[in-house]
């Protein structure tokens, strides 16, 4: 289980609770938001790179695999690949409010984003590349792909959460950090 939380005045009071029943911090990220209708991103695709929408369950499985990759044999990359697996069937991936997407590089899954819809915003989560293809192109152009998608959506607010890694790639783009995020978990009470 994990929890996020983002409320710094309440977060003190909250995150100790937390921790004296067993939760230990996993890690902590800067809450960012970008207006839609202000940013324009480029999309300069790489040769042989394609993006399709996950919209089968052999795609939705290699969603999986792709993100689980990024936690290697840990159970979190388990577990993350059990979970495309069990719901690669559910009809919940026709609906507009959820979207995968897979970046192909000459025929082979090498990145993929997914873009969740709120009423007043939407999300960008899950931008994993495979290591071995970081460093030519396929997570930016995935990124800004995905900012163009959501632009189709709705000309609303972009939320996401950065590591303090990746701060500035987002600022770039016209994201501005709101807050912090604490994420507090209970993995090594079941490991």
């Amino acid at each position: 289980m994990s929890i996020w939380l983002w409320d710094e005045e309440q977060e003190r009071d909250i995150k100790s609770e937390l921790i004296k029943i067993g939760l230990k911090e996993a890690e902590q990220n800067i809450a960012m938001v970008a207006d839609l209708e202000t940013i324009s991103p480029p999309i300069n695709m790489p040769v042989s790179f394609t993006i399709q929408e996950a919209s089968s369950s052999g795609k939705i499985k290699k969603f999986g695999e792709t993100l689980a990759n990024l936690f290697g044999t840990s159970e979190e990359g388990i577990h993350v690949q059990a979970f495309y697996n069990q719901i690669s069937n559910l009809d919940l991936w026709n609906s507009e409010d959820m979207k995968l997407f897979l970046g192909f590089y000459e025929g082979e899954v090498v990145t993929v984003g997914s873009l969740i819809c709120s009423k007043d915003s939407i999300g960008i989560y899950d931008i994993a590349t495979k290591e071995e293809m970081r460093g030519r192109g396929f997570g930016s152009t995935m990124f800004n792909f995905l900012l163009q998608e959501a632009q189709k959506f709705k000309n609303t607010y972009c939320v996401l959460q950065a590591s303090h890694d990746g701060i500035n790639i987002y600022k770039k783009s016209g994201f501005q950090a709101i807050g912090k995020m604490t994420v507090l978990e209970n993995r090594h009470l079941i490991e």
